[in-house]
């Protein structure tokens, strides 16, 4: 028997500018998924012409805050670290301002601003039905006279507190005793700029601004007891452990993991559902089918005994 369970999520990022034809930005998503402890995610945002550019907003469908926000320009700011996340060699320049890195790669030049340099904030937001959210404002207007190249680079992590309630789906004990295999199927869907899963003034915020995302690339980190399974993905590889040790949240081992990748590019909104698998054993059913067989065993050395005597 396969349990399923679903979980979905309504994401939005948008750019307050006045120059709305030449301002976009591209989406990096990473889940680094512990079932049986916190799911961290890092969400990185590349902008284009940022010089013309006041604030970037993000929608968060759950409640984070200031504390719980990690940011990783430290490490981003290491050419290692530059390079496993890019994919490529990276030249790095520290030395332009505080909090601001230089980084060339693939014939493209960009800073990497550290977050605290963006006048940093968070909402809460709720909506008729009580569901909550958190918007992150990151206002880039006081740090502009800084920046060296109008690409723009951020990244940072928090705790995907949501994710826990995916994992926590149970076979009862009738299926255990049908059924010594359990099958569990774990649906996650990313949603992007979709107006449906967004409440009415996020909806507002999109219209009002710039949206327009040219592309977004997910990555899921997971142990390989864990299939996930999508004709998608585009690319899946074993976790280089030595080169992601120091960028790794805490309580990710990295042992025995793979990391699949989506890519989807220029369009309105976006949609990935990642299908997570998982088969076991029941040691329930393992235990009840020896006790059956030892019970049965015992029956028929009595009945046997029983028939002999008689005989």
């Amino acid at each position: 028997m396969t349990k399923k369970t679903l979980y979905d999520e309504g994401f939005a990022f948008w750019l307050e500018t006045r120059d709305r034809i030449n301002c976009s930005l591209d989406v990096h998503i990473n889940e680094w998924f512990s079932p049986k402890e916190q799911t961290f995610m890092d969400i990185g945002l590349r902008v284009y012409s940022a010089n013309s550019i006041d604030k970037i907003g993000i929608f968060i469908p759950f409640l984070i805050n200031e504390e719980e926000i990690t940011d990783l320009f430290d490490q981003m700011s290491d050419k290692n670290i530059s390079r496993i996340i890019f994919n490529s060699d990276c030249k790095i320049n520290s030395s332009t301002a505080e909090s601001i890195t230089e980084i060339k790669y693939n014939d493209r030049e960009e800073n990497i601003v550290e977050s605290s340099l963006l006048s940093f904030s968070t909402q809460e937001v709720y909506d008729d039905n009580n569901i909550k959210g958190t918007i992150i404002y990151l206002d880039i207007k006081n740090a502009k006279e800084k920046f060296t190249k109008n690409e723009l680079y951020i990244r940072f992590r928090i705790p995907h507190k949501p994710i826990k309630d995916l994992f926590k789906s149970k076979i009862n004990l009738t299926s255990c005793l049908i059924s010594p295999e359990n099958s569990f199927e774990y649906n996650y869907v990313i949603r992007v700029n979709e107006v449906r899963t967004l409440n009415k003034n996020i909806r507002m915020l999109l219209k009002s601004n710039c949206s327009r995302i040219n592309k977004i690339i997910v990555t899921a980190s997971i142990p390989t007891k864990f299939d996930i399974c999508d004709d998608r993905c585009y690319r899946i590889r074993t976790l280089e452990k030595t080169l992601y040790e120091t960028y790794l949240p805490n309580n990710f081992s990295g042992n025995d993991t793979l990391s699949y990748q989506w890519k989807c590019e220029d369009k309105d909104h976006y949609y990935i559902n990642i299908k997570i698998k998982k088969k076991s054993i029941s040691v329930i059913s393992v235990l009840g089918y020896l006790i059956v067989t030892i019970l049965l065993s015992t029956f028929c050395s009595a009945l046997w005994t029983l028939i002999t005597g008689v005989l």
